[in-house]
């Protein structure tokens, strides 16, 4: 695991000696949540050319309307758990079944968006898989689609500014232009090809992901800046505050971790669990896992909210500060 950088002997003398970084952000009562970036640079012309790119976190993918296979899926599998009783095991294979088809962030959507309105009613008995349910479940009315919603980055900030350290002072402060929109990070179909259709040297974008190859479009947008520097730099920093009211952004940052949860997956590590994957070990966490199905919750086990879910104390602090548990939903238990 990365050892932590201390950033003290980079930015010290310039904390307390530039007035360009003693510039309000927002109100101190309070908490801003820093949301990670990656940075990629390129001296070109006597300027440092900064691309902003923004970190998987950001990334809302999760679309609540159902396809009509997810729809049927759903059904089926609400149909398999009210055949199984008490009958743990075939209840986890019906769960593992949904989750291998569909991965288990967006498994956990179709369970939850096709679950019974008549849950007090499923049966107790187990039958074969062959045999109805003593039961039928009913099931709500869903919004069906086949198309998908285009990926986009939400959370951003209003716009970047970029500063650059060297030898403890700030060599270069640039700010972007306002960001406006919430950037597509995946593809639409609807939008068209920048370039040549058959030109095989160059990935074929939309018009929309066109600012993730392009520098020029990323700086239109605001996720790219041009320093004057043509010098070596210690340290580049890119941060950015989003103009809203705090019960406002604690809302919008629990919808973005919820749409987290049923597309790439959720979840909170212990402290230093390695997070990527090494020649010596595997990272500690997969959104592959599909988890321990209940049927008390009628989530998988491990899943953010779930009633058997463990989270470490700080991941349990997170959950009370941004909201994450709506109200109702069992909480998580605290190791």
């Amino acid at each position: 695991m990365t050892d932590a950088l201390n950033l003290a002997p980079l930015t010290a003398d310039a904390l307390l000696s530039d007035p360009r970084l003693a510039t309000r952000l927002a109100d101190s009562t309070h908490p801003l949540a820093l949301l990670p970036v990656r940075l990629e640079t390129r001296y070109s012309g006597g300027e440092l050319l900064v691309r902003i790119y923004p970190d998987q976190v950001h990334v809302d993918a999760h679309d609540p309307r159902l396809s009509a296979a997810e729809q049927a899926a759903g059904h089926e599998f609400w149909r398999a758990q009210w055949r199984t009783g008490d009958n743990k095991a075939r209840q986890q294979r019906a769960w593992t079944s949904l989750a291998d088809r569909y991965g288990a962030g967006r498994a956990g959507w179709v369970a939850r968006a096709t679950r019974p309105t008549n849950t007090g009613a499923r049966p107790s008995g187990e039958v074969g898989d062959d045999t109805a349910p003593q039961i039928e479940p009913s099931f709500p009315t869903v919004e069906v689609s086949d198309e998908r919603r285009t990926p986009v980055a939400r959370l951003l900030p209003q716009r970047w500014t970029v500063t650059a350290y060297a030898g403890g002072q700030v060599v270069e402060v640039v700010t972007g232009v306002p960001i406006t929109i919430d950037p597509p990070v995946g593809p639409d179909l609807a939008e068209p090809l920048v370039g040549e259709a058959d030109d095989h040297e160059v990935a074929a974008v939309d018009a929309g992901m066109n600012w993730l190859v392009d520098f020029d479009a990323a700086e239109r947008l605001g996720m790219a800046v041009r320093l004057p520097l043509s010098t070596p730099v210690d340290l580049l920093v890119a941060s950015g505050v989003r103009d809203a009211e705090a019960g406002a952004g604690g809302e919008q940052l629990a919808a973005l971790l919820t749409a987290q949860r049923y597309s790439a997956g959720l979840g909170f590590l212990l402290p230093d669990t390695p997070t990527n994957n090494s020649e010596a070990s595997g990272s500690g966490w997969s959104s592959a896992d599909a988890g321990a199905w209940s049927a008390a919750t009628g989530t998988a086990a491990g899943t953010v909210g779930a009633e058997t879910a463990t989270v470490t104390s700080g991941g349990s602090r997170a959950i009370d500060i941004i909201l994450l548990v709506p109200t109702g939903a069992p909480a998580a238990s605290v190791t």
